[in-house]
């Protein structure tokens, strides 16, 4: 069987718009659910939470435009019905991201009086877009239907995700916490562990009554007996979990880890199912990849920029626009990245807000003139000429 380019190009940026969403879920899940369990601890323990997520929180977002910006470029068929049929979620969801941003940074400089509320708006903000999520994924899994029983589902999972995001947010902390702090995480842990378990099983349960698409695909045979690994292998993540949290000198003796690994299996194998009952659609009975793909050149030439962006940002040594092509304000590793992807097309709001933060900025680097390294030749002929007209100088005033 011979693939051609017109086959394979839509299933390959498929696989990577997966995979950064997949991405996103576990790294961004984790931040999100420490933000979730953030009013259920003391004050001087909440520092220490936020702690343990800042180095990585804002950058875990990243993955999230990326897979937007692939879903524009690639599919921008599909990207008209999906953020068509789900804008005002989408819209709920930046909301959160906005108030946790915000709040993120307020925390830091406010008044002892304030400090309560911006850690509040930061729980706030975690939990809605942790729900506005969840309905996004319903809806997506029923078609955009607007039936109650599909209305219902969506609402499942909306309350769902916010119980499997603070079982990652808990796993976190056990991990990278210690003392009253950790035991309070395993008691965390295995009170949404039960929760977050039955939902699950129901919306595994009623996913096929939902989608008569999916139900062919999970229980037709053979492939019903190839796809019991998928659920046997969450039953053993799940009662992981339960083993370790339910006997604290576990974590104690350094497993702890199993927790946080677990809950990522779990999702890991989720996300599988999912992409095993979608395939070969993009949208759900609806729009299958080939339809919904970009034409053919314009994949390959989406590909080429790629590589050729990924040649420019080889050079370590600087940061300069000549060896990075990017502009003053966005002269960083991520920033570049996002620039290719033309994410600030993607819907306003989420391009300005966004695509205007350089994740991976050092401070006091944002908006600044870019820096002339030695990596490069346009680096070299400045310092050169900075040298010569500096001995030109001293010479004057001898």
């Amino acid at each position: 069987m011979t693939f051609t380019w017109d086959q394979m190009l839509p299933l390959f940026f498929m696989a990577v718009m997966g995979l950064a969403l997949l991405a996103y879920v576990v790294l961004d899940g984790y931040d999100l659910g420490v933000g979730i369990l953030l009013p259920f601890a003391a004050d001087e323990e909440k520092d220490m939470m936020v702690s343990s997520i800042g180095p990585f929180w804002d950058a875990n977002e990243t993955w999230l435009v990326l897979g937007i910006g692939v879903l524009l470029i690639a599919f921008p068929a599909a990207h008209g019905i999906v953020l068509s049929a789900l804008y005002l979620p989408v819209a709920v969801m930046l909301i959160g991201l906005i108030l946790r941003g915000v709040s993120f940074d307020f925390r830091v400089k406010a008044r002892a009086e304030h400090k309560t509320m911006w850690n509040r708006l930061f729980a706030l903000g975690s939990l809605v877009t942790a729900m506005a999520q969840g309905w996004m994924l319903g809806r997506y899994l029923t078609g955009f239907d607007h039936g109650w029983q599909s209305s219902l589902f969506s609402l499942g999972i909306a309350v769902t995700l916010p119980t499997g995001y603070a079982l990652l947010g808990a796993g976190w902390l056990i991990m990278k916490t210690g003392e009253e702090l950790q035991l309070k995480a395993v008691h965390w842990a295995r009170l949404v562990l039960w929760p977050m378990g039955a939902a699950l099983v129901a919306i595994s349960l009623a996913s096929p009554m939902v989608s008569h698409t999916v139900y062919e695909r999970w229980f037709a045979m053979p492939q019903f007996i190839g796809l019991l690994p998928i659920p046997v292998a969450c039953a053993v993540a799940f009662f992981a979990i339960f083993h370790v949290t339910a006997k604290p000198r576990v974590v104690a003796a350094g497993y702890g880890w199993v927790v946080f690994a677990s809950t990522v299996l779990i999702f890991v194998l989720a996300f599988l199912g999912l992409a095993y009952s979608l395939y070969p659609y993009i949208v759900i009975d609806r729009m299958t990849a080939w339809q919904a793909a970009s034409a053919t050149k314009s994949l390959m030439s989406s590909s080429s920029a790629w590589r050729s962006r990924c040649r420019r940002s080889s050079c370590t040594r600087c940061s300069c626009t000549a060896c990075s092509g990017a502009g003053p304000a966005h002269s960083t590793t991520g920033s570049r990245w996002l620039r290719t992807l033309g994410v600030a097309r993607i819907e306003p709001l989420l391009g300005l807000w966004l695509f205007a933060a350089p994740e991976f900025a050092a401070p006091g680097q944002v908006g600044a003139a870019p820096r002339t390294g030695d990596g490069c030749r346009a680096g070299r002929k400045g310092q050169r000429r900075s040298q010569l007209r500096g001995g030109q100088r001293v010479q004057r005033r001898r």
